[in-house]
């Protein structure tokens, strides 16, 4: 769907406006006569789609990654799932994420029967470790987070929505053998639970606990070697945005599962994509920027910055919408000539809710931030903002640097300061078109 920003429901000059489901592979175009698109380093068109479902007793229900990580002596993954039903004691054995050469060598991560959620390992039909979860029931419509790992010097470790880790000691590599799949057990067996699958990320070092905390407010290490966001909406391929590019290939029966947003947008993985305009952008008072994004992140007492926009024309002449880490907010950012004012927003989003950004600074140099149309600071002082050409980042910095997992829909600068009626107004055109649920 495109947004038609004609029908808004006032007037207002655009300077810029980037729709991003419009890019096409390198270009994000502005949709306005004569604007600056922007440039995609890393990033990547993707979907609002919440994940992958998968269907119990289908054999062409999974993501097959191939034979990945063989004799892997360090091996960690994160990933998020929904169950359609709630899985108890009784349910069967379902299969989440698996590595199997044979029946007596293999890693599973699974829903047992007993009602547990189980990270086990066998070596030559051996036990090597089975770490189980207290919980014996999984509800559906729920999202459950989790990480497993083994490794050669810290053993096997499990821990369920950032609690507290299970542990073994045992040091043995992943099996020399066997693709490694998602949703299923193996590529031939009809063992998936009726779920969801999403945020697929792995790693092949030792995971710090710091790292384990971030990964559970929706940012990856830095180092991560495999991310499968599984957004892409369409079509038979996962596609790998960390280092090591193993793209997965989804079985025909496994179908991408949108909730009530059905919308291309742009997708950031926090370690190192970002989009940029040339230069030639005016962010002269009195302006507005526009950013509707998806969050994947929590914004909660990260390690590191996260900018969602930055609009700069320099280090005394700029607008930001980021997560500072000093002061642990979402902050609204207006600086001229050096004179900076900020608003901070320190409410937290959950990952996959969506946020309608704007920020305006006025004739009077009165900074003004409004999250899905409310009012939630303004303060006077800004500097007068350069006249001269800016430049556009979004999902970094302008270094770039300080990379953030956002998912924006669009952004856009307009002419002029929005009142808080008109803030409402257009969050409330937003909402309605896209289909957001804000119920603003």
């Amino acid at each position: 769907m495109v947004v038609d920003i004609s029908s808004a429901p006032f007037k207002t000059a655009i300077r810029e406006l980037w729709l991003l489901g419009a890019h096409n592979g390198v270009l994000l175009p502005s949709s306005r006569f004569n604007g600056h698109a922007l440039t995609a380093t890393g990033a990547a068109k993707r979907t609002t789609a919440d994940g992958v479902r998968f269907y119990n007793g289908n054999a062409n229900s999974y993501i097959n990654l191939g034979a990945l990580h063989n004799l892997q002596a360090k091996l960690w993954m994160s990933f998020r799932f929904k169950l359609d039903y709630t899985h108890t004691a009784g349910s069967g054995n379902r299969y989440l994420l698996c590595k199997e050469l044979t029946g007596n060598d293999f890693v599973y991560v699974l829903l047992s029967n007993g009602g547990d959620l189980q990270w086990q390992k066998y070596d030559g039909g051996v036990l090597s470790f089975n770490l189980t979860s207290a919980a014996l029931s999984w509800v559906a419509g729920t999202w459950y987070h989790i990480i497993v790992s083994i490794s050669s010097v810290n053993g096997a470790r499990l821990r369920i929505d950032n609690g507290a880790a299970l542990t073994s000691a045992n040091l043995s590599a992943v099996c020399n053998g066997g693709n490694l799949v998602i949703g299923k057990r193996s590529v031939a067996s009809t063992d998936s639970p009726n779920c969801t699958i999403t945020d697929v990320v792995m790693g092949t070092d030792d995971l710090t606990t710091a790292e384990e905390t971030d990964l559970y407010k929706g940012i990856p290490p830095a180092d991560a070697v495999h991310v499968y966001t599984l957004d892409e909406g369409r079509g038979v391929t996962a596609n790998d945005r960390g280092s090591g590019a193993n793209n997965g290939t989804l079985g025909s029966a496994a179908t991408w599962a949108f909730g009530r947003v059905e919308q291309p947008c742009l997708g950031f993985d926090g370690i190192n994509d970002y989009a940029a305009s040339a230069s030639g952008l005016s962010i002269k008072e009195p302006v507005t920027l526009v950013l509707l994004v998806k969050a994947k992140s929590t914004y909660t007492t990260l390690a590191a910055d996260h900018y969602l926009a930055h609009e700069i024309v320099d280090a005394s002449n700029e607008l930001r919408i980021y997560y500072a880490q000093a002061s642990d907010a979402i902050v609204f950012h207006a600086e001229g000539g050096a004179v900076a004012q900020t608003v901070s927003w320190a409410t937290r989003p959950t990952i996959d809710s969506y946020l309608i950004l704007i920020m305006s600074v006025t004739s009077a140099f009165t900074l003004q931030a409004y999250v899905n149309g409310s009012l939630v600071g303004s303060v006077s002082g800004v500097g007068p903002i350069s006249a001269a050409a800016a430049i556009s980042y979004l999902g970094a910095s302008s270094a770039p640097g300080s990379y953030d997992v956002s998912k924006p829909l669009f952004s856009g600068l307009f002419d002029g300061a929005f009142t808080a009626r008109q803030a409402l107004e257009y969050s409330r055109f937003l909402d309605k078109v896209l289909n957001l649920g804000l119920g603003i």
